[in-house]
């Protein structure tokens, strides 16, 4: 379990959001954290605060704006938490996410009600338990709830619980179902890579805890506890040190000029500000061989932070090269500091979604088909 300080740092990391251009979507990414006391209420977490915290009967809300209200687009929400126990026993902690419904007035604050207006005012789908610390990710639509679906106005994050910490993030992301897609994998099936390029060796579908070669950190080696969430997660290795090395963890087929992609994955990094660590970045090619190589998508210039299991996300607008190209790679870049290391340093990678367009094919390391829209009960599989 990593030290509160070193957590709270990878929320300020990502405290600011990330918006793409607009095409059927706005995506927004916010922080939370607290400390839920032995009494069950809600207090500052010590290094905080982040968040503004409202009690609803038996539930602890932190709101969020996310883009006026809109019928027929739907909402994606996705929250990523670290629960650490603090004092006790007892520890327990539980979660899910809130949104506002169509009866909320368009335009008006936040809503902190009474209890007697939830009902009418927000919606809030079942919570996920949580037993262990640990980091953990729940993932929401609107529409699994609502149809017709709509894009609701406000998003929040509901907790209860005794004697926890917690920091995490909520991503929401208002879209348009007919528009635009998203895709969730996270190596359950047994998947690996697309490909590679450059000296990544060993490229393994693994589970449970792992320990590999960190290059310059203290004692040469490290350990990963195990997947982001759920059970498997991919491992490669650079070696002999050289270069950058990619790993190709999905291909969006089938684009047209000023598409708008987006994608995040995990990667898994305790060397804060130091490598071993990981960088989103993309490249383009033509949609009938994933190795034509048809020049460079640049990507995200930050690194992991640093502090376990740290999401990357970039959002591309896609330029076809005067229609040269069709299809963009998603990569994970590898950095090693290799001077105090045998010949090869160790990676982690976990949790990818991608955002496309309908027209595009995002396809992921599957044995079987292309995978196509999520939906909740499958995304809901894939990490449990």
């Amino acid at each position: 379990m990593k030290a509160l300080t070193v957590i709270f740092a990878l929320a300020l990391v990502v405290l600011v959001g990330t918006a793409g251009p607009a095409q059927a979507e706005e995506r927004s990414r916010d922080a939370f954290d607290a400390v839920i006391d032995e009494y069950g209420y809600v207090t500052d977490a010590p290094e905080g605060p982040l968040s503004e915290w409202y009690e609803y009967a038996e539930w602890w809300n932190v709101w969020f704006y996310d883009h006026p209200y809109e019928d027929g687009f739907d909402k994606y929400i996705r929250i990523w938490v670290w629960v650490q126990w603090v004092g006790g026993p007892p520890n327990w902690f539980e979660i899910t996410a809130n949104w506002s419904t169509p009866a909320w007035p368009p335009g008006e604050p936040q809503p902190p009600l009474p209890p007697i207006d939830e009902p009418l005012y927000i919606f809030r789908p079942p919570y996920d338990a949580i037993t262990e610390p640990g980091y953990y990710v729940f993932e929401y639509r609107v529409s699994d709830y609502f149809y017709p679906p709509y894009n609701p106005e406000w998003v929040s994050v509901d907790i209860r619980g005794q004697n926890a910490l917690v920091i995490g993030w909520i991503e929401h992301i208002c879209y348009d179902p007919n528009a635009t897609q998203i895709g969730c994998y996270s190596w359950e099936n047994g998947g690996t890579i697309l490909g590679s390029y450059g000296n990544l060796v060993d490229d393994t579908n693994v589970t449970g805890p792992e320990t590999g070669f960190c290059g310059g950190c203290p004692g040469g080696v490290y350990a990963c506890p195990g997947a982001s969430e759920g059970e498997r997660y991919l491992h490669v290795r650079e070696r002999p040190h050289s270069g950058t090395p990619q790993a190709y963890l999905a291909w969006v087929t089938g684009l047209a000029q000023g598409d708008i992609v987006d994608a995040s994955f995990c990667g898994y990094d305790i060397t804060p500000g130091a490598s071993p660590s990981l960088r989103i970045w993309a490249h383009y090619t033509t949609s009938g061989d994933i190795t034509d190589y048809q020049g460079s998508a640049s990507g995200l210039y930050d690194y992991t932070a640093g502090t376990g299991w740290d999401p990357v996300e970039y959002t591309w607008t896609f330029d076809d090269g005067g229609g040269t190209r069709n299809a963009l790679v998603i990569e994970a870049r590898l950095y090693s500091t290799p001077s105090a290391s045998p010949d090869s340093t160790d990676f982690w990678i976990d949790d990818i979604c991608v955002t496309a367009p309908w027209t595009a094919t995002i396809n992921f390391p599957d044995p079987g088909s292309a995978v196509e829209d999520e939906s909740w009960g499958r995304i809901k599989a894939m990490y449990r």
